[in-house]
């Protein structure tokens, strides 16, 4: 039996000439929502990257943090478990819904918005530490560049 969570994967990213982003063009939102609405996404893999479990024993992911391009909210979810103050961030609705339900499910405070990460300033506040797991490899350079200079402005002296 499937369900949303859990449907077979196969969306519009695994067909060998899916468009991805390159210098002039970010990956529409809407790509991933109807990825996440088709199920599961091929990189939604119920757990945290082991180089992030290894960040995080480092001491080199500290205070509070922003996860950007959070997905469902898996990577944000071990830094809470971890017991690390941790916002996660993505552009797309039905994944932040995901991760919100994680949460609960799972019983950890975190929290999740919708939101842009060429935009950070206006979520006003102010982070350690800022993690990115396939998030910035999908937008334009200028794109890129102009969520780099938003990282700054949010990230604490001596963050990282």
């Amino acid at each position: 039996m499937t369900n949303e969570h859990n449907a077979p994967r196969g969306t519009s990213f695994d067909a060998p000439d899916a468009a991805s982003a390159d210098a002039e063009e970010s990956i529409a939102v809407s790509r991933f929502d109807e990825a996440y609405a088709a199920g599961r996404p091929p990189w939604d893999i119920d757990g945290p990257q082991p180089d992030f479990e290894r960040l995080v024993d480092a001491g080199a992911i500290s205070g509070r943090v922003l996860d950007i391009g959070c997905g469902t909210g898996e990577h944000a979810l071990f830094f809470a478990s971890r017991g690390l103050d941790v916002l996660g961030i993505d552009a797309s609705a039905i994944a932040v819904r995901r991760a919100t339900d994680k949460a609960s499910s799972r019983g950890l405070l975190s929290r999740f918005l919708e939101a842009d990460v060429q935009e950070l300033a206006s979520l006003g506040e102010t982070f350690d530490t800022i993690t990115d797991s396939g998030c910035l490899h999908a937008l334009s350079d200028a794109a890129m560049q102009r969520a780099v200079r938003e990282a700054h402005a949010v990230l604490r002296p001596g963050g990282t």
